[in-house]
């Protein structure tokens, strides 16, 4: 039986998959091994590397001209300063695999008396000259979670490889393939004299870094076709592209929609005939009100001050105060949280801009009190007007406590107002965010099911600058004309005061552009 994968490297013979050596330019690869090259491998966490590395392994053996082996050093790792345990455990890790995987039992014969003779600073490198020299053929060498390790560990293992980097291919790798999510050029590790400098500083014959990138359009439409080829299932055409905006094709966000529409949710609707975009919207909310552990990850790196500087500006529309360094902006890209689109930074996909501000909201959102009927009329439209305007009275009272509570105090009022109506919005409907970095605005599209049809309205946040007519006229003509394009008649202008600091009067404006759509102003 295959499934779609969403935990550790891919099986050909257990999931429906991608052919991970299809993932990258194997002839290029190839190229760099036959050159002697040492080269990093990186992409955010689960997106597929482990999976080609042991692929790329086995082509490798299975041609016979190098002995490849597949190395993981993150499990072996004691901590940061701990070089002895550390060391000793990566090098026990390397024999046992050489021995179960190549058939080689001569790392394993010498692991111990050259950590006794030569101690952990000088242990791998001797382990790998006198592999080396002994192997029949050259060793091609794969480190998987490199940037797994920290402090002192990882300096002494890149010094190591360094220093043997001459000795190549008679006592040395011929080529080693580093592997992790952020590129060890740019990691920063501590030199022998205890100063902090990036890794190129500390390692310098990596010639080569290579980026894993995400599915394609057509890689989606090849893994679904798989299991609906299988099952004899139609898919609505629409249906790939919604999958495509909402995970960019990050590999994980794709098995983990693929299996909870096909195996959580189809199996449920036994008559189904049909994958539709319904489905594929239900399979979204439903990972993100579940929190799996890939995007538990993830949220975790929001509590990191690097993060946060670039994150928080973004869900509030401002500009980045403080330019982030361009290391800062790499991490971030490293970890797949952000891309850059046309030199402007966005939240990745459609999947983390939900779960980013909802997990930061989480805990405010459970706390505040509602009543969904007396919100609703007897259509079963929500009245925006009076959830505003309750929102504005909770807003007085308890902005000042409430934003305490926020980790990014700076997109405090964005968040409260945002935590305020998801409560209300869970109960049937969905809300839909869009961040304009640098232009001082967020977008939240409610869509709401109704008895005739849908509801839709548009709510647009932003920070009081300047004279507040001139800020109304401006806003109001920006958020009228997506009113338009949308086609959506009513929708919302949410001012909030930078620095709100006391009970300042509250004004409610509702302006009709005369233009087929009517906009309420708010100053809060």
């Amino acid at each position: 039986m295959h499934f779609f994968n969403t935990a550790g490297p891919v099986n050909k013979n257990d999931h429906y998959c991608i052919d991970p050596l299809s993932r990258f330019d194997l002839s290029n690869i190839y190229m760099l091994v036959e050159q002697k090259k040492y080269m990093m491998l990186h992409a955010p966490r689960q997106t597929g590397k482990t999976s080609y590395l042991i692929a790329f392994s086995e082509f490798i053996n299975n041609e016979g001209k190098y002995n490849c082996l597949y190395l993981n050093v993150e499990a072996v790792f004691t901590g940061a300063n701990d070089i002895l345990e550390s060391m000793k455990g990566i090098l026990f890790e390397l024999a046992s695999r050489a021995r179960d995987y190549l058939h080689d039992t001569f790392p394993e014969s010498i692991a111990v008396k050259v950590l006794e003779e030569k101690g952990p600073n000088l242990a791998f490198n001797e382990l790998l000259t006198l592999w080396s020299k002994n192997s029949p053929k050259p060793i091609i060498l794969l480190i998987d979670e490199i940037d797994a390790l920290e402090g002192d560990v990882l300096g002494s293992i890149l010094r190591q490889i360094r220093a043997g980097f001459d000795k190549r291919p008679q006592l040395f790798p011929q080529s080693i393939i580093f592997c992790g999510v952020e590129d060890i050029r740019y990691k920063r590790i501590a030199d022998p004299n205890g100063n902090s400098v990036t890794g190129v500083q500390g390692f310098n014959v990596e010639a080569k870094s290579l980026k894993l990138s995400n599915f394609s359009r057509e890689e989606i439409k090849s893994l679904f076709d798989q299991y609906t080829s299988e099952k004899n299932l139609d898919v609505e055409p629409e249906v790939f592209e919604a999958i495509w905006h909402l995970t960019r094709g990050q590999p994980w966000l794709v098995n983990a929609l693929a299996y909870e529409i096909c195996f959580e949710m189809v199996p449920r609707k036994q008559d189904i005939k049909v994958i539709s975009l319904r489905e594929v919207q239900e399979a979204s909310e439903n990972l993100i009100q579940r929190r799996e552990i890939h995007l538990t990850n993830l949220l975790e790196r929001l509590k990191e001050e690097k993060v946060k500087k670039i994150i928080s500006p973004i869900l509030t529309g401002e500009k980045i105060m403080n330019d982030p360094s361009e290391e800062d902006v790499r991490y971030l890209l490293d970890l797949g949280i952000i891309n850059i689109d046309r030199n402007t930074i966005h939240i990745a996909n459609d999947i983390y801009k939900e779960i980013i501000p909802r997990s930061l909201i989480y805990p405010t959102q459970l706390l505040i009190q509602y009543n969904l009927a007396s919100y609703l009329d007897d259509n079963d439209e929500l009245n925006l007007r009076k959830m505003l305007k309750a929102f504005q009275s909770f807003f007085n009272k308890y902005y000042e406590r409430w934003v305490s509570y926020f980790y990014y105090k700076d997109a405090g009022p964005f968040l409260l107002l945002q935590a305020f109506l998801q409560r209300i919005i869970d109960g049937g409907g969905q809300i839909v965010r869009q961040y304009f970095l640098g232009r001082g605005r967020v977008t939240l599209l409610i869509k709401w099911p109704t008895k005739s049809s849908e509801q839709n309205v548009l709510i647009d946040m932003r920070y009081l600058t300047g004279n507040l007519k001139e800020a109304i006229k401006e806003g109001a003509e920006i958020l009228g004309i997506e009113m338009m394009n949308l086609g959506i008649k009513y929708g919302h202008l949410v001012y909030f005061e930078k620095n709100y600091t006391s009970l300042s009067e509250q004004k409610v404006f509702s302006q009709n552009l005369s233009k087929g759509y009517t906009i309420d102003v708010w100053k809060i």
